[in-house]
């Protein structure tokens, strides 16, 4: 009994102690719906936009602009299907960026064919992010 009693305070007391370090800050994920919306982070907090898109037309989101020194783009983005096994089915886009340093930047993101430089995007996504 004694030993599982020390063998629980230890895994208490190292999961407080993780918790307290900070290790990955707090995470936001925005949608489709919080375009051109106004957030405030902290430097370490991770932010993922997940987007609707359907690369088995061509279009894909690129991000085309933003302060890297304020919010910078951690990890390639993972594409999930809305319906695993559907040839040509549409899903979800979720890029996964990390609040660098104290500042203000706006993320742009571009839904277009990434050859196809003529042609103006099919749609646009905007969000401003402050890091405190």
């Amino acid at each position: 009994m004694k030993q599982t009693c020390s063998v629980l305070l230890l895994t208490v007391a190292v999961t407080l102690t993780l918790a307290g370090c900070g290790l990955g800050g707090s995470t936001l994920v925005l949608g489709d719906s919080d375009a051109n919306r106004m957030i405030e982070m902290r430097s370490g907090d991770r932010l993922n936009i997940v987007l609707t898109s359907n690369p088995s037309t061509g279009y894909n989101w690129q991000v085309v602009g933003g302060d890297t020194s304020v919010v910078a783009q951690v990890g390639a983005p993972v594409w999930k299907a809305d319906q695993p096994g559907l040839p040509g089915g549409g899903g979800k886009l979720s890029i996964p960026f990390l609040a660098e340093a104290p500042g203000r930047t706006t993320l742009k993101l571009a839904y277009s064919r990434p050859w196809d430089k003529e042609t103006p995007p099919a749609k646009t996504y905007d969000v401003t992010v402050i890091v405190k």
